[in-house]
Parts: C-alpha cells; sequence; structure tokens
C-alpha cells in the first residue's frame, strides 16, 4: 500500500496520512478478508435485543471528513453502535461549546469503573469521564435543545 503522508505544520503530534480511495477500499476489503471468518467472543446478553443479533453478521464502513463512504459486508444490515456513540457526542459537545463548558459538566480522568458506574467526584460533583455512561449522560445534556 502507497500512502503518501501529508507534512504537518502544526504544533501537536498528529499526522495526517493520505490515501487514494482504491487504497482505502483495498485495505478494507483486506481486512474484511482477514477478520470476517474470526469467531472468538460471546454475544453481550445484558440487552436481551443484543443477545438475538446474527453473530455472522459483519461489516466494516468508513466514512471521510469530506464525505467519501468506504464500506464492505453486510453494510446494509442495521448495527447498533452502543458505548462507541460517546466518542461522537463528547466530540459534537467539544465542537459546539468549547473544552471550558464541557470540562465543568465532565472530567476526563481515567476511571477503571465499568461503563454503566454512575460514581461522580465527591469535590465536583461531576462525573469522572465521559466515556462511561455518568459522563455520557451529562455530555448529552449539553446537546438536547
Amino acid at each position: 500500500m502507497n500512502n503518501e503522508v501529508a507534512p504537518n505544520n502544526s504544533s501537536d503530534s498528529t499526522t495526517s496520512i493520505t490515501m487514494q480511495p482504491q487504497e482505502i477500499q483495498t485495505t478494507l476489503d483486506e481486512l474484511y478478508d482477514k477478520y470476517r471468518l474470526l469467531q472468538t467472543g460471546n454475544l453481550a446478553t445484558y440487552i436481551p435485543e443484543l443477545a438475538k443479533v446474527n453473530p455472522e453478521l459483519f461489516s466494516i464502513c468508513i466514512v471521510t471528513v469530506d464525505g467519501q463512504c468506504f464500506k464492505v459486508g453486510d453494510f446494509q444490515q442495521l448495527f447498533t453502535i452502543q458505548s462507541i456513540s460517546k466518542v461522537f457526542v463528547y466530540g459534537l459537545a467539544l465542537e459546539e461549546h468549547g473544552r471550558e463548558r464541557v470540562l465543568a459538566k465532565v472530567g476526563v480522568e481515567p476511571t477503571g469503573d465499568a461503563f454503566n458506574a454512575i460514581i461522580l467526584d465527591e469535590k465536583s460533583k461531576r462525573p469522572y469521564n465521559p466515556m462511561v455512561n455518568a459522563g455520557a449522560i451529562a455530555i448529552t445534556s449539553l446537546l438536547i435543545r
């Protein structure tokens, strides 16, 4: 795969990698072929609807920042995104309200707690992290209109 690395002129440590559309699709196809027959793990049973999902379904989809969509596998099947939605909600809240306002609602400390823990910082009375349910709920409250 021939990746072109764009120059990084910013002061942060991120690097932009530019790939041609066909390279992206080829990479997705290769990943799909490599992992589609993987049979490890178990279906989540703590939510009854999740326990009913066909474990043979598998899809990969990427949407680029400029709106290009690349997909392979069972992409026409509806999939639940569960807790990964927390990442998108957090990003949207940061974009709409800025870091200071978001940090007033929820911290960014690692917790080591389960995703469904409802534990607040005793001093600030805010959730420790936006990636546990209590933090995600707090962040979502910023987005409700």
